[in-house]
């Protein structure tokens, strides 16, 4: 009986290495053009991380793209989301759209993974739960090129998610070894 607390105990302390996925949603929702200010907030997740393997943003809402000119044309515009904290590097993800449904706006509603444009991204700034997002709307910058008509974004809703392994309470722990011990005594 021992042995089989003793390994349930060891168990539940060195879990196995399976992601947790921890989600935090983010109250960005409205309405984003050229002349918008980028939304940012800082967060805490409220865990604490032993290692992270990604980070991504899961959001919807439509693009209206933007009109340029010469030639008449239509661009797609875009969204981004950075994660701007104490990072060594920028990491960041963004959607483009608004085109090919002119003058309808262009719907979409996917997850982006959030990384750097480097070959690989550090998140040992985000081991602790916290940072800073930054979301913004944004246009391509075109040479010799004149803007007809800017586009617009409407953004419904966006959801931070971060996966990787959340250290365990040490309540949780204690807890276990105190149950453990009493059943230990009750015996």
């Amino acid at each position: 009986m021992k042995k089989v607390l003793f390994v349930l105990l060891l168990m539940v302390i060195a879990r196995p290495a399976v992601a947790d996925v921890v989600t935090y949603p983010l109250s960005c929702a409205g309405t984003y053009n050229v002349n918008s200010e980028a939304w940012v907030h800082d967060f805490d997740l409220g865990v604490t991380f032993t290692e992270i393997t990604q980070v991504s943003i899961q959001w919807s809402g439509a693009m209206t793209a933007a009109t340029v000119s010469p030639p008449f044309q239509y661009i797609d515009v875009g969204v981004s989301a950075s994660i701007t904290g104490a990072a060594p590097q920028y990491r960041h993800a963004s959607v483009w759209a608004g085109a090919e449904a002119y003058p309808v706006p262009e719907e979409f509603d996917c997850q982006s993974i959030i990384q750097s444009s480097g070959t690989t991204t550090d998140w040992s700034s985000l081991l602790d739960g916290q940072d800073q997002i930054r979301i913004e709307y944004t246009e391509e910058i075109l040479l010799l090129q004149t803007y007809l008509h800017h586009g617009s974004m409407v953004l419904d809703d966006a959801t931070l998610i971060v996966e990787g392994t959340v250290v365990p309470e040490p309540i949780c722990a204690t807890l276990l070894l105190i149950g453990a011990t009493a059943l230990l005594r009750k015996r």
